[in-house]
């Protein structure tokens, strides 16, 4: 796997001191030590959240693109019932009554919606990724 690298127990252990020098350099690798076998250890790269928090933030972004998605698409479709929400100052009838400053506002905040849901997809596959990193070395981990 990609996730981790497994290192077998060697005389000289010379593959491990390399490790060990290259960890330092890097602080999102961690090099963990299997006290049930003679000098095998594992790295793990990339862990920077756990799995119950990656987890959620998987679930709840789902919900989230989605909502995001209709949003962008209402706005799109200039829904009346978003016409409260539009970013235009009603002081004046002519603001009002301006159909082309209405509309290019319905367009604006439909893309702002679409830039918002792809930020937020950034993020889930950001905590995909994560889930399934902590997933598969849930089968490594020794209790």
């Amino acid at each position: 796997m990609l996730s981790q690298l497994v290192c077998a127990c060697r005389k000289d252990c010379v593959v491990i001191q390399c490790l060990i020098k290259h960890i330092k350099i890097s602080p999102f690798v961690q090099l963990k030590y299997d006290p049930n076998s003679s000098c095998s250890y594992f790295v793990t790269f990339l862990i920077l959240v756990n799995i119950a928090f990656s987890f959620v933030v998987y679930v709840l972004h789902t919900n989230i693109i989605f909502m995001q998605c209709l949003m962008g698409g209402a706005y799109f479709l200039h829904s009346p019932a978003l016409y409260d929400d539009l970013p235009v100052v009603y002081t004046t009838w002519s603001t009002i009554s301006n159909r082309t400053i209405i509309f290019e506002a319905y367009e604006e905040t439909g893309i702002n919606c679409f830039i918002a849901a792809g930020l937020y997809l950034v993020v889930f596959v950001f905590s995909f990724w994560q889930y399934r990193v902590n997933k598969s070395l849930q089968a490594y981990t020794i209790r």
